[in-house]
């Protein structure tokens, strides 16, 4: 079974996982798709960690350090950022993390990589949209996206072909690819929201 969904919250993410009542085998967390497959029982906990760039030969001692206290990294590399640790048996501790500190660093690292990838959309935003305003592209004008001499004069086949022969250079140059990156430096903004609650809940509790 396959499921697919993006979250803003590793405590939601992992209640998410707990919640469908089958055994997590596969993720892939950049795509948001997640496949189980039946268990007798409860299934296994998941808990996640967040670390990006990890030393190589730091990474073997991160990993052996949770398979010790009884937990198998199920998805999860020195670069990718999220891990994703399955419970290897049910006498394993319910948590990868024994004390508020850690898991409030966590938090913090999470919510560093939501800022900086904010901060590279935003950048990424504002190059694209002003290139397009220098270059005479205005998304509110489709017809300054298109490059072919009179093809607003043209009619019938010979408009057509010249249409649908630059749509894909044109849309290029729509400023459209701007608004995907706003979108994601929105999303990336709301992510580090959210985390910013969840680290200031985790100090109150």
């Amino acid at each position: 079974m396959k499921k697919w969904k993006l979250f803003a919250s590793i405590k939601d993410e992992e209640n998410h996982i707990q919640s469908q009542g089958y055994r997590l085998t596969k993720v892939n967390p950049w795509l948001g798709i997640y496949q189980f497959e039946e268990h007798q029982g409860s299934p296994p906990l998941v808990r996640l960690d967040f670390h990006e760039h990890i030393k190589s030969q730091d990474y073997l001692e991160y990993l052996t350090l949770f398979q010790e206290s009884g937990w198998n990294c199920l998805e999860g590399s020195k670069r990718s950022g999220m891990h994703y640790f399955q419970q290897a048996t049910n006498s394993s501790s319910t948590e990868i993390f024994s004390d508020r500190e850690s898991l409030v660093a966590v938090h913090k690292r999470y919510q560093k990589f939501a800022l900086t990838n904010f901060s590279i959309f935003l950048i990424y935003f504002f190059i694209f949209y002003q290139s397009n305003i220098n270059n005479g592209f205005y998304p509110w004008n489709p017809q300054s996206w298109f490059l072919t001499p009179g093809l607003w004069e043209r009619n019938g086949f010979s408009f057509w072909f010249g249409f649908l022969f630059e749509m894909p250079f044109a849309l290029f140059r729509s400023g459209l690819i701007s608004l995907v990156f706003i979108g994601f430096s929105i999303y990336f903004l709301f992510i580090s929201e959210k985390v910013k609650k969840e680290i200031q809940h985790i100090k109150d509790f």
